[in-house]
């Protein structure tokens, strides 16, 4: 139990802690700094309030929960969030999220679907990359560039739907998706760059 008169939860605070296995936030808390719990390995149960207003870079990366609900007070996944929380099968957005950062999610190897918000603009670099069971990916209408690496060597995406209003696809950005059927490039994309869809069977 993080302590009711905590209102914040110091960088690193908890890093590789391997004998923490739940966690229990009061109302108080209203931020979780960088790196707080980053390899944490047996990690399972951290339900966050809504009182919680940030949650910083690699908060909860390599972690062993299953499921993720970010509460509607969240606005901005940082970077390196749940890089290499390779059990991670749920992730739900109560809020309106705006920005999912770079490597977010990636080697999330047991992801088999997402559902991402609907106002999202920017999603970043590695953001998806090695979710080797993710399926499909719609990506929102507002999101205009396709980064770098997105969404490579995710062995069984079939599907990803690209919106309208795309100007760029990134470098390596669906790179060794070998179960991909099929991708409407939209006319609005002006670059295409190396190794887009390589080894796209």
């Amino acid at each position: 139990t993080i302590f009711l008169k905590i209102t914040v939860i110091k960088e690193k605070l908890f890093f590789k802690c391997s004998i923490l296995n739940s966690l229990e936030f009061h109302a108080n808390l209203v931020a979780i700094e960088p790196c707080a719990f980053a390899g944490c390995q047996n990690l399972t149960l951290f339900p966050i309030h809504e009182s919680v207003k940030s949650i910083g870079a690699g908060a909860f990366s390599a972690v062993a929960s299953t499921e993720i609900v970010f509460p509607s007070s969240i606005t901005e996944i940082e970077n390196d969030m749940f890089t290499k929380s390779s059990k991670l099968q749920s992730i739900v957005f109560k809020g309106d999220v705006t920005v999912i950062g770079s490597n977010v999610f990636p080697n999330c190897e047991s992801l088999e679907s997402i559902e991402i918000p609907k106002n999202v603009e920017s999603i970043g670099t590695f953001a998806f990359q090695a979710c080797t069971k993710l399926k499909s990916l719609v990506i929102p209408k507002k999101v205009t560039v396709i980064s770098d690496d997105m969404c490579s060597f995710c062995f069984k995406m079939k599907s990803v739907k690209i919106p309208e209003k795309v100007t760029y696809i990134g470098l390596n950005s669906f790179e060794s998706c070998e179960s991909l059927e099929r991708v409407d490039i939209p006319p609005s994309v002006v670059s295409l760059c190396s190794s887009a869809f390589s080894y796209c069977s």
